[in-house]
C-alpha cells in the first residue's frame, strides 16, 4: 500500500510491486493447496509462473537503477569494460554480455508455464506421479527442467549484480536481492528435500499423519511460515520512503492506488522483454535494442495507467 499511495516512479514501482507480489502469490496458493489438497498438484506449480515474472522484474529494475534514461541503455552496456572470469579488463564494451544475461534470465518467463502446463496436463493424464522421481513419470522430468531453467536465470541475475554492484550501491540491492532469491531459493531447496524425503520413503502415512498432510499441508505450512518473515525483510528492502515526494508535487497512484496497481499487472513489458530475448538469440536485426523494447514496454503502460 505505501508503494501504490506513493507512486512517483513508474518505471521502477512497477517492477518493485511486481517483485513484492511473490509473497502474497505464495501464501495464497499454498493455503488453498491445504485447503483442496486434490488440486494442491495443479496449483503449486503456478506459483513458478510467478515466481519467473518476480525474477524477471528484479533484472529490469537492476537495469532501470544502471539506466534510469531508457534510450541510453544500450550505449551504457556498450561502454563497460569487458572482464575475463578473473575480472580482468579485456577491452570492448560489453553489450553481447548484457544480452546474454537478458536471454538467460527470460528464458524462465518462457519455460516456467510451458513447465506448469505439462505438469496440468500429465496430473490429469495420471502421469505425473508427484511421489515418485522414476523416470516413467513426468515429475522428474519437469522438474529438472524448472531447476536447470531458474538455476540459469538466478545465477544471470547474481553476475549483474557482482559485476555491477559498485553502480548499484546507492539504491541498496543487497536487501533486494535477498528479498527475492532468498523465496526462490528456499522454495526450490525445500521442493527438492521433500522430492527426496518422499522418494526414500523417509515420510510416510502414520495413525497421524495422512498422505495430503506430508505431501501438501507440511511443505505448504512453512512456505506459509516463510513468507511472514520475508515480508518483515521486503518492508525495509523495498521500502518507500526514496518516493516520497513534496507536498505541491502529486502521485500517479489514483484512489487507493488503484491505477498503480493496474499498472504492475500490465503484462506488456514482461512481454516485450520475452520477445526482445528472443531477438538476442536469433540474432535479429529488426528486434530493436534494449532501449527500444524498453520504450514499446512503457508507453502502453502509461496510457494504461492514464
Amino acid at each position: 500500500m505505501r508503494q501504490t499511495l506513493h507512486f512517483s516512479n513508474a518505471s521502477e514501482q512497477t517492477k518493485i510491486l511486481r517483485i513484492i507480489a511473490l509473497i502474497p502469490a505464495y501464501a495464497i496458493i499454498s493455503f488453498l493447496s491445504v485447503a483442496f489438497p486434490d488440486a494442491a498438484t495443479y496449483l503449486e506449480s503456478w506459483t513458478n509462473v510467478y515466481e519467473s515474472v518476480a525474477l524477471a522484474s528484479f533484472f529490469l529494475l537492476l537495469v532501470v537503477y544502471l539506466v534510469p534514461v531508457l534510450e541510453k541503455q544500450d550505449a551504457f552496456f556498450d561502454r563497460l569494460p569487458m572482464k575475463d572470469r578473473k575480472g580482468h579488463e579485456t577491452g570492448g564494451g560489453s553489450l553481447a554480455w548484457f544480452q546474454r544475461r537478458w536471454i538467460c534470465v527470460f528464458q524462465y518467463v518462457i519455460f516456467a508455464p510451458f513447465v506448469a502446463i505439462a505438469t496440468d496436463i500429465t496430473q490429469g493424464a495420471g502421469i505425473y506421479c508427484l511421489s515418485s522421481s522414476k523416470p516413467h513419470f513426468a515429475h522428474i522430468w519437469l522438474q529438472v527442467i524448472r531447476f536447470v531453467s531458474v538455476a540459469v536465470a538466478f545465477l544471470n541475475i547474481l553476475a549483474v549484480y557482482t559485476r555491477l554492484r559498485s553502480d548499484l550501491h546507492a539504491h541498496k540491492p543487497f536487501l533486494k536481492l535477498v528479498g527475492i532469491k532468498g523465496i526462490v531459493f528456499l522454495s526450490f531447496v525445500q521442493n527438492v528435500i521433500f522430492t527426496i524425503l518422499r522418494s526414500a520413503d523417509a515420510l510416510k502415512p502414520t495413525s497421524t499423519l495422512s498422505y495430503n498432510d506430508i505431501t501438501f499441508g507440511l511443505p505448504n505450512l512453512l512456505l506459509c511460515i516463510e513468507m511472514l518473515l520475508f515480508s518483515f525483510l521486503h518492508l525495509v528492502a523495498f521500502c518507500s520512503t526514496p518516493y516520497y515526494v513534496s507536498a505541491r508535487a502529486s502521485y500517479e497512484g489514483g484512489t487507493l492506488g488503484v491505477k498503480a496497481i493496474a499498472a504492475a499487472c500490465n503484462p506488456v513489458d514482461i512481454m516485450s522483454g520475452v520477445v526482445q530475448a528472443i531477438g538476442y538469440l536469433t540474432g535479429s536485426k529488426h528486434s530493436g535494442s534494449a532501449a527500444r523494447y524498453q520504450g514499446v514496454g512503457m508507453e502502453p503502460l502509461r496510457v494504461f495507467v492514464q
